[in-house]
This record gives structure tokens, C-alpha cells and sequence, in this order.
């Protein structure tokens, strides 16, 4: 078989097409094609045609025998090779029934696979949705279990098995892992995709087949289990529902293969019966020559005379010699012959033909039989160049065209308003109502503030480069989303079917949008920010001393140390101001030339480092230099302003032990000068008789942890709040997690440290909750314990503070992700009614709450979607913060609200003829799962 050069031309096949098919390898330099229409919507690889046949002129009678012995030699020879084509022709028959009843098989095994993991994602998802709906107090109840009934020990160990928390396996290492902040998350965002059928065979055993493993005793022994009961059950179900489709698409693998073999046998049939055809041409040829010498014997016989062969005679393609499109001048008929051909071998597509066309018979025009000749050359052209391999297509052969499937067979009066418009227009008129979902991206941090300005302009430009790219009207592109990030353009492009989606999204990808780019760049140059970006303060009081003076000196100093802490080239960072301000010391405006940099990282590496030039520049400027050069060391801590005044000499006698320590020298070689607090505690020293220059002085004292300091920190703070005992929790991120949510912190340590010492959370006093080192210190008091002191310090180190944890989790993980992706659900069984008949008013009411919960400007709160079910609705949105606006603020505002607004519009609307019915894992959904298992 050959392959079709233009194969876009027939992307799109509808049942009744009239069409012409390549039936022979034409590198034997013939040319053997034949017509047909399409029987039954095609498949991606192939299709099913009704054969049609040329009507043949006759030179003979086959009930009367012939005096002529050459005449007589012939006719037996046209018998032969008509017995020879039926022979041919049943094979294909069977073949293609073969071929069918083979395909038919498969596909109901794939159809039912499908249903079943289509069924099966229904109740998974129904199954989270009630997952997720679990009310709070319903999972601290579960996590509270200190001995749980069997059936929760059952269901939650079937849980961790899915999680793949197999060393879970007694309630209290189940419990640490109930604890986790992200538990509830993984369970709702689990992939059965990922199960294996052997974990799921070991799950079924382990636990589902225990006695105990029922939902009614699920429901009695805790609420929470319920659907967390069901949840196991439909994660179970999806992984057998996978497996099985996996099972038939290894048998449809194979099958392919079989009907590969059977579609090859049948066009090695079809190409018998062309050369029987083609045979049966030449010998009618001979016979009509024989026949010429008797006149009345040719008038005797001739049973019927089609015109095709003198209509051929008169035409272009006997003139310049084309015999290989005589045929196409014959009057064709519909057969009974049903076969299989390979979409590739379709050639031209006349589209519909009538009803009175089908019975009386078909007459290519003129421009059809060009249009048939252009095509055939073209992939003659074609043919030279192709390998075997181009035979061996991969394309699935148990799916049908989709478009197809959806298009009803056109009637006459369709078929005659389609040519009528041809005519009109000159030609075939290109289908216009195929639309293909397409995205371009545009890589750039500062899209938000261009389509803030520009954006009519940037979906203009857009429009129009992809309408030239894609070579149609600019009114067949429609953008439906602009995504912020890099910018992603999600956008629809009417066409006429004779590309694919894989085509056309290569053509945007490669069009270089230069129109829209530009819009993007002149705004980045228009928008180039000025004025300083970053801060830095020194304390002192001798700046105003000289620092007018010496203002070249401090830059140069300043720069160096930044440069040092950042990696930032000393070229890369511009001073924008320095001035010594009252009670502030020196202050330095100063930005960096690359914008990408992250300021707040910048700020982190400046905070951490030491700035031994400018404070060399200060001391020498100062007069504070006859010592020798000085260093420092800061240390940050909330308390350390409260407890340096009272405490000097000892905090510089631990610094002077700690630094001796850091560089390999005595006590009495560090000497600390004058404390100060900026922020935390800075400490400057000397040293003498070290044989370390002063860069290794600083990097030593940088890398050292300071333990003596920081026990002594410890120590003072417990004194000064009257504290008996203290807790420190190391992480880097609880300075912001503490300026956001004190009160949540000092709560859930409460609750902790009572269930650690057995104690009831008031009974805990927090006397401070600070902050230092990329660490959480809590000194505190516990009244009316029956434990001694050790006991309650024994009991918290080893206890692990799980809400305290989870808390600290939840706080960074809400930083991170921002507000621009919240979620808020409100369980009702009206609200699918509600919204499809007044969404306008929900989403208005929804942002008014959220405004009154948060303070934001209504403007700022962007509804991204409403999905409703039987059971309720969740709404999707994002809340554009302010800068330095807390995250976790903002979320626990909106949980913690209770949104009268939307649930007074609920309330006057409830009753209007909203559904009733189960949802997440109601009936339906329990019913099948509990019949599957």
C-alpha cells in the first residue's frame, strides 16, 4: 500500500463521503485506484468503504456461443478471469468480516474498561469530597484516641499501607503520622495510579477482609472513619479498575498486531482484484477489435453500451495520454462489497453523494477528475521516496475519529446546498467549524504590571500574529485565559480541519510573536524602577563626627562589605544615599543593578554578615583604633534588651570564653568592648596576639555556634520572665511564623506540653515566646503538677509537639502558596441550583464576605471557579494582599468567618426548587463499592 501525501486534505471523513483509494503499490509505475463511499464512522487508522464499481461496456452475450473461434477464446478467457475476481472479492468479504468481528471484540473489553475506571474515579472523587468535608473536631477526636476500637485501628492501617507508611503498624506510630500538618492533604490528593496490584492484594488480606472491617462499626468507633472507610474502598477499586484496563490494553496490543496482519491480507486481495479489473479491460479491448470486423454480430450481442469510453476519447486525459484515468469517465455504482482500507490510501474526498446519484449512477465532473489526477501525481512524486517503514503506521486502530462519531450522515438537501456553495465559491469550501485548543508562552517576570496597562493592546497584537501564523481571520482566534507567572496564553483557533492540533500548535510555537514582545519590552523599559531598593543602618554615636567628610571613604567600605555578603560584584550595586540620622546612626540607601535578585534574600545575606570594613572604617575615623583593629559579632534575640543592661560583664565574659574558643586562643587575647542592641545583640572585640589575619578572625567567629552564649541567654531570659522551665524549637522560618500567629503558637504549646506532663492546658503559664537564632524559646511555668521539676523537663524533651509542629507547617506552607489559590466549601444541598440560576449574586456576595473577613478591596478578590454538587459547593478565588500583608492571616480569617452574607442569599433562595439527593458517597457510590467488595 502506498501512503497519501496530503493527508491533511482528508483529515476529517463523514459517513456517505464519496471518495477515491489508492488500491495498488504504484511502483511498478501503474496507477490502481477505485471509488467508494464511507460506510461507518472511520477509524484513526483506518476505514470501512462501500466498494463502487464503473459500469463496463459489453461486447458479448454470454448465453450465446460464438462462431468465431477467437471471439470464442476470449469470452472464455473474460469467464475465467470473472471466476478468478469473485474468488478474490469473497476472500476480502470474509476477511473484512474478520477483520470486524475481531475489532468489535476488543473494543466492548476496552469500553467496559473504561466504564469501570470511569465508575470507579466517580466514587474516588465522591469519596474525597467527603474526605475533605470532615469537620475539625471530628479529626482531633481520631488523633486524641489513646487506645482506639479495632475497627479504627483496622481502617487507619489500611491508610498508612496506601501511603506506603508501612512501618506504622501500632496506633501510636500511626498516630505520628495522624499528626502530621499534611496528612489530610496527601489523603486527599492520593494517586491509585501509583498502587501496585501486590500492595493491594496485601491491603485486601491485611485488613479488608477482616471481620472488623465494616462501615457501620467504622461509624461507631469514630465519625471520622466513615469516610475515610469509604475512601480506602474507592482507592482499592481504582487500582483494579486500572489494572484491569491495563490487562485489555496489553491484549489490544496484541490484537493489533492480528488485525495488522488481516488488513494486509485484505489489501493484497484488493490489488488481485485491481489487476483482475485491469485484465478484464484488456480483454475487452481485444474482444471489441475482434468484434469490429462483424458490425452486425457487435449490434447482436451487445447487451448494454455505456458511454464512458468515447466521453474518455473526447477528454484531457486521452489527449496527453493519462490511461490510468479512463475509468473516472465511466458511469460508478454502489456494490454490496463492504471492505477495510487505511485512511493513508484515501486520495481525493468528493464529499456526499444523492440518493437518485446512488441508484442511478455517478458521473465525475471534469474538475473532479482533475482534482483526481492532481492527486494521484502528487503521490506518485511521493512514491519513490517511500521506505517500508512508512507502511507501519502506529496510529491506535481501535479508535474512531471523534468528530466523526458526532457528525449524522448528510441528506440530498444537505448535499446539494454543499455543492451549490462549491460552485458559488469555485471549489471544495473547507469545513470553518473545527476548533483546536491551543497555548503560546511568553517568558517574563513583569507581565502582571504590562497587562495592568496594556492589556487590550496585548490580546490584540496576540490576536492577530497567531491569526497570520495560523493563515486564518483574526475573528477565529478567542483567548480564554491569560495565565500571570511567565505569560501563558490559553486560546481557541477556528480552522478548517485540515490540520491537526499537533500542527497548528507548532505553528505557534514558532512564531515569534514580535508585536506582543515589544508591547512586553517598552513597558520593562517604561517601568525600570528608581530609588533604592534595600536599606542598611549602623549604630554609633560618632557618624555625625565625620561622616560628611569622608562620604567617598564609607561608600567604598560599604561596598565591599556588601559585595563580600551578597556575591554580588561591587559594580552590580548602586548607593543612592548616605546620611547619619538622630538616634539612628548611619543610614544606606542602596539597590542592585540586576533586578532579578531576591530582595529578600539580599536581605538575609547582608543581616547575617559582619561589615568588617565599615566598622574598621568607623573605629579608625572614629579614634577608637589604638587597640587594633576591631570585630563583631551580633546575635539576634528579642530578649536580649531586656537582660544586657543588668548583665554586661558576664555576657562579655561568656562572648570573650566562646571567641577564644572559636580561634584557638585565651580568654584573655578577646576583648569585648561596648554592647549594643540593633535588633539583637552586637558585640565588638579585639584581639591580641593572634597569628590569624582579619579575615580569618571574622570567618572563624562566623562559623562558631556560641554555646556558652546562648546558654547564657537562655538563663537570663528564664530569670527575667520568672520562669521555672524553658523549650526551644529550632527551625529558620519562626520568626515569620511567630509575628503572624503568637497567640496560635503559645495556645498549641500549652496544649502540648499539658498532654506531655498529663496536665490540663491551663494549668500552662508561657512567661516568653521569642525568637533568636532560627529558633522558637518558650520559657514557661506549669502549675499544679504532681510531677518534680526533672519529670516535667524529662517529659517535654522527649515528648514531640505535634500541634505545635503542625502549626508551624501550616503557617509556612500558607506563606509559600500564597492567597492567590484558596479554596472555601459550604455543604447545602441547594447551592447547585442556586448558582446555575443566580451565580452572578453568589460570587458577589462570596467577595463582599471575604472583603468584611479580610479588609480587602472587593477588586482585589478574584473568583477563579464554582463547582457544585448535590452536596455543596466549593468556590476557588485568590486575595491580592497588600505588601508585607500575611498570608496566614488572611486564611485564617476567611476559614474562621461566617459568611453571612452568601448564606442569607442560600436561605431566601433554598427552597426554589433545588435538587435533593445523595452526595459524595451516597447510595449509588457506597452500593457499588460495597457490592465490589
Amino acid at each position: 500500500m502506498t501512503a497519501v501525501v496530503d493527508e491533511h486534505a482528508l483529515m476529517h471523513l463523514n459517513v456517505g463521503d464519496f471518495v477515491a483509494i489508492m488500491t495498488h503499490n504504484m511502483k511498478d509505475g501503474n496507477m490502481h485506484w477505485t471509488l467508494g463511499s464511507v460506510e461507518t464512522p472511520p477509524y484513526l487508522r483506518d476505514v470501512e468503504i462501500r466498494l463502487w464499481e464503473r459500469q463496463r461496456t459489453e461486447y458479448y452475450n454470454e448465453d450465446v456461443t460464438p462462431t468465431n473461434p477467437e471471439t470464442a477464446e476470449l469470452m472464455k478467457r473474460i469467464a475465467q478471469v470473472k471466476e478468478d475476481l469473485q474468488k478474490s472479492i469473497a476472500q476480502s468479504e470474509d476477511l473484512t468480516q474478520q477483520l470486524r468481528g475481531r475489532r468489535a471484540s476488543i473494543m466492548q473489553q476496552i469500553a467496559e474498561a473504561d466504564q469501570y475506571v470511569a465508575e470507579s474515579n466517580v466514587v474516588r472523587n465522591a469519596a474525597r469530597d467527603d474526605v475533605e468535608s470532615i469537620p475539625d473536631r471530628d479529626w482531633r477526636e481520631l488523633k486524641s484516641y489513646r487506645i482506639p476500637p479495632k475497627v479504627v485501628s483496622v481502617v487507619i492501617r489500611a491508610v498508612m499501607l496506601l501511603l506506603s507508611e508501612d512501618e506504622a503498624r501500632t496506633w501510636s506510630q500511626m498516630q505520628r503520622v495522624l499528626r502530621d500538618f499534611n496528612f489530610k492533604r496527601r489523603i486527599t490528593a492520593y494517586d491509585p495510579q501509583q498502587l501496585s496490584p501486590e500492595r493491594r492484594d496485601y491491603i485486601l488480606q491485611e485488613c479488608v477482609s477482616k471481620k472488623s472491617f465494616r462501615y457501620d462499626r467504622a461509624m461507631q468507633g469514630s465519625v471520622a472513619v466513615g469516610p475515610i472507610y469509604y475512601w480506602v474502598l474507592a482507592q482499592l477499586d481504582c487500582g483494579e479498575a486500572q489494572s484491569q484496563k491495563d490487562r485489555v490494553n496489553e491484549e489490544k496490543m496484541e490484537r493489533q498486531k492480528e488485525l495488522r496482519e488481516v488488513l494486509k491480507q485484505i489489501s493484497e486481495q484488493q490489488k488481485r482484484i485491481s489487476e483482475y479489473q485491469e485484465l478484464m479491460d484488456d480483454l475487452d479491448d481485444q474482444l471489441r477489435m475482434c468484434n469490429q470486423h462483424n458490425d452486425s454480430s457487435v449490434s447482436r450481442s451487445r447487451r448494454r453500451s455505456v458511454a464512458g469510453g468515447d466521453r474518455y476519447a473526447d477528454s484531457f486525459a486521452a489527449r496527453e495520454g493519462k490511461g490510468y484515468l479512463k475509468p473516472a469517465f465511466f458511469t460508478w455504482k454502489p456494490t454490496d462489497r463492504v471492505i477495510i482500507v487505511l485512511r493513508k490510501n484515501i486520495v481525493c474526498n468528493f464529499n456526499g453523494v444523492t440518493t437518485r446519484e446512488q441508484e442511478e449512477g455517478y458521473n465525475l465532473s471534469d474538475p473532479q477528475i482533475r482534482s483526481l489526477d492532481d492527486s494521484l501525481l502528487r503521490l506518485q512524486e511521493a512514491a519513490d521516496g517511500m521506505s517500508e517503514a512508512d507502511d507501519d503506521l502506529e496510529d491506535d486502530m481501535f479508535r474512531q475519529d471523534e468528530d466523526a462519531l458526532n457528525n449524522a450522515p448528510r441528506n440530498d438537501e444537505d448535499i446539494m446546498k454543499e455543492r451549490e456553495l462549491q460552485a458559488g465559491e469555485g471549489g471544495a469550501v473547507p469545513s470553518s467549524d473545527v476548533k483546536a485548543q491551543l497555548q503560546r508562552k511568553f517568558e517574563g517576570k513583569n507581565w502582571q504590571r504590562v497587562l495592568d496597562r496594556k492589556r487590550n493592546a496585548i490580546e490584540a497584537a496576540f490576536a492577530e500574529e497567531s491569526a497570520e501564523c495560523l493563515q486564518v481571520p483574526e475573528y477565529y482566534i478567542s483567548i480564554e485565559d491569560l495565565t500571570i507567572g511567565s505569560l501563558i496564553v490559553d486560546f481557541t483557533a477556528q480552522h478548517d480541519g485540515r490540520r491537526s492540533t499537533r500542527e497548528l500548535q507548532s505553528c505557534v510555537d514558532a512564531c515569534g510573536y514580535p508585536r506582543v514582545l515589544s508591547l512586553y519590552e517598552e513597558d520593562d523599559e517604561e517601568g525600570e524602577e528608581e530609588g533604592p531598593g534595600h536599606q542598611m543602618k549602623f549604630g554609633g554615636d560618632h557618624w555625625a563626627d565625620f561622616a560628611p567628610a569622608h562620604r567617598q571613604e564609607i561608600e567604598k567600605a560599604f561596598l565591599i562589605d556588601t559585595s563580600a555578603a551578597t556575591g554580588v560584584e561591587q559594580e552590580g550595586i548602586e548607593v543612592q544615599d548616605i546620611r547619619v540620622e538622630e538616634g539612628e546612626g548611619l543610614t544606606i540607601d542602596y539597590s542592585m543593578a540586576d533586578k532579578s535578585c531576591d530582595p529578600e534574600q539580599v536581605q538575609e545575606q547582608v543581616d547575617a554578615y559582619s561589615y568588617p570594613e565599615v566598622w574598621a572604617l568607623y573605629q579608625r575615623l572614629a579614634g577608637l583604633d589604638e587597640v587594633g583593629p576591631t570585630h563583631q559579632v551580633r546575635f539576634r534575640g528579642e530578649r536580649w534588651a531586656d537582660i544586657m543592661e543588668d548583665n554586661k560583664e558576664v555576657i562579655k565574659a561568656a562572648f570573650a570564653e566562646d571567641t577564644a574558643a572559636a580561634l584557638g586562643i585565651s580568654a584573655r587575647q578577646a576583648r569585648p568592648g561596648g554592647l549594643r542592641y540593633e535588633g539583637g545583640l552586637t558585640v565588638p572585640y579585639t584581639i591580641s596576639g593572634c597569628s590569624l589575619d582579619d579575615d580569618e578572625v571574622d570567618q572563624k567567629a562566623e562559623d562558631y555556634s556560641y554555646p556558652k552564649m546562648w546558654a547564657l541567654y537562655d538563663r537570663l531570659v528564664a530569670e527575667a520572665v520568672g520562669a521555672d522551665y524553658q523549650k526551644a524549637f529550632d527551625g529558620e522560618h519562626w520568626e515569620t511564623v511567630l509575628q503572624v500567629a503568637r497567640p496560635e503558637v503559645s495556645e498549641a504549646f500549652c496544649t502540648d506540653t499539658a498532654n506531655a506532663v498529663k496536665s490540663a492546658p491551663g494549668q500552662v503559664v508561657p512567661r516568653s515566646v521569642d525568637t533568636d537564632q532560627d529558633r522558637l524559646l518558650i520559657s514557661y511555668n506549669v502549675g499544679g503538677s504532681h510531677l518534680r521539676a526533672e519529670a516535667v523537663r524529662e517529659d517535654t524533651r522527649e515528648y514531640p509537639y505535634p500541634e505545635v509542629w503542625a502549626l508551624y507547617q501550616q503557617v509556612v506552607a500558607e506563606e509559600d502558596e500564597g492567597t492567590t489559590n484558596l479554596s472555601q466549601r459550604f455543604d447545602g444541598e441547594a447551592w447547585e441550583a442556586i448558582n446555575n440560576a443566580i451565580g452572578d449574586q453568589v460570587r458577589q456576595a462570596f467577595t463582599n464576605d471575604v472583603a468584611a473577613a479580610t479588609g480587602a478591596n472587593p477588586r482585589c478578590i478574584l473568583v477563579h471557579d464554582i463547582k457544585t454538587s448535590k452536596k455543596g459547593m466549593t468556590i476557588e478565588y485568590g486575595v491580592l494582599r497588600e505588601e508585607g500583608e500575611s498570608a496566614h492571616c488572611v486564611c485564617k480569617a476567611t476559614k474562621e468567618w461566617q459568611y453571612p452574607n452568601l448564606w442569607a442569599l442560600y436561605e431566601e433562595n433554598k427552597d426554589s426548587g433545588a435538587p435533593r439527593g445523595f452526595g459524595g458517597t451516597g447510595e449509588r457510590e457506597s452500593g457499588i463499592l460495597e457490592r465490589r467488595f
